[in-house]
């Protein structure tokens, strides 16, 4: 009886082996290589979206005043900032993503402010506002943008000051910029 059912198991487990070798699943089957436009098959050559994904370091627009140098006193540093853009189609789907990243900007509860961040297009003369931002201790701040669209048509990106209760749609002052590389 104790050899009997494992016996019935082993028995039972290579009926099913013998079923898919006879059926020709389990066996090494040849599939063609296939190179070329014929390998995808969504495939449109004639599609081409470009694909915008770039670092931009930006630049100020004013220094910060020494207060001396030796004992007591700091050397120059200048506001910095950084910003990676994004623009791609998945599946025919358009996103984008903005990511900048800030430091030595003033402290938004010292200047009692805020900072905005702008897409320029200079053909147009158009800005898109992406929203605002404030700063902690050391002018570090993190902003991030992302929406269901393009943003092949910019070549600017800029850093604007404003008032903490802003009711002006126009830009501030120029804090940082940057410029935008057009998409290959």
């Amino acid at each position: 009886m104790k050899l009997l059912v494992p016996a019935l198991l082993i028995l039972l487990l290579s009926i099913s082996v013998f079923a898919a070798i006879s059926e020709g699943i389990a066996t090494s089957a040849k599939v063609p290589i296939r190179l070329g436009v014929s390998r995808v098959s969504n495939y449109e050559p004639r599609l081409h979206l470009s694909t915008l994904n770039q670092f931009v370091a930006l630049q100020p627009t004013y220094s910060v005043p020494t207060l001396g140098v030796g004992r007591g006193g700091a050397s120059n540093y200048h506001p910095r900032g950084s910003a990676r853009v994004r623009s791609v189609a998945s599946y025919g789907y358009p996103s984008a993503q903005v990511t900048l990243k800030t430091k030595d900007l003033p402290s938004s509860a010292d200047v009692r402010g805020q900072f905005e961040v702008w897409l320029i297009d200079s053909e147009t003369g158009y800005r898109l506002s992406l929203g605002t931002f404030t700063t902690q201790q050391g002018g570090v701040a993190d902003f991030r943008y992302v929406a269901d669209t393009y943003l092949n048509a910019y070549d600017g990106i800029e850093v604007t000051f404003e008032p903490l209760d802003d009711v002006d749609i126009t830009p501030g002052p120029l804090i940082l910029y940057g410029f935008i590389k057009p998409p290959e």
